[in-house]
């Protein structure tokens, strides 16, 4: 994070969703047979101001031709990182959190929050919605999963599927 980093950069998902990849890529390097994962929790409204790209210490600055790394169709960057990324072996789980039916203005494509977190997800089996929680209007529900409605129910499956059965013989521990 850059020293002078003030909070107002907002949401911005694709450099975040690059870098844990290649963070993910490499611990897998280190423990071969694993399977990469990604769990990105948030209400999936990309809210980064044009000026993002130097106030977070990128490569380059941001453009505006809707193409990583840009302060425009950030929404659907999100959604192309995420897509990328399932399509290299990784699995992406994605947890919307009072994600609401508008937001991500700028997109021009008139992409939702919660479309955005939908279309990130691996699969529909990978998304989940917090929509119930207090405060929120959220309408934003899984199809997959309407029945997980709290962060901690959610987590709760979403572990399940990080573990399987095995045995483990006489005097291991």
């Amino acid at each position: 994070m850059p020293p002078n980093y003030d909070g107002s950069i907002g949401t911005y998902y694709a450099g975040v969703l690059y870098a844990a990849q290649a963070a993910l890529v490499a611990e897998q390097a280190a423990n071969p047979g694993s399977q990469n994962v990604l769990i990105i929790l948030s209400d999936g409204n990309a809210t980064a101001p044009q000026s993002f790209g130097n106030m977070t210490g990128m490569p380059s600055p941001a453009t505006s031709n809707g193409l990583y790394p840009s302060y425009k169709k950030e929404c659907a960057q999100a959604v192309t990182a995420a897509n990328y990324i399932t399509s290299i072996g990784t699995k992406v789980y994605s947890v919307a959190y009072g994600s609401e039916t508008s937001g991500c203005t700028t997109d021009v494509s008139g992409i939702s929050p919660c479309q955005t977190m939908t279309q990130m997800a691996s699969a529909p089996q990978y998304f989940y919605s917090d929509y119930q929680q207090s405060g929120s209007g959220s309408t934003c529900v899984s199809a997959s999963n309407p029945n997980d409605t709290s962060i901690a129910q959610i987590f709760a499956n979403i572990r399940t599927n990080f573990s399987q059965a095995r045995l483990i013989p006489n005097g291991t521990t």
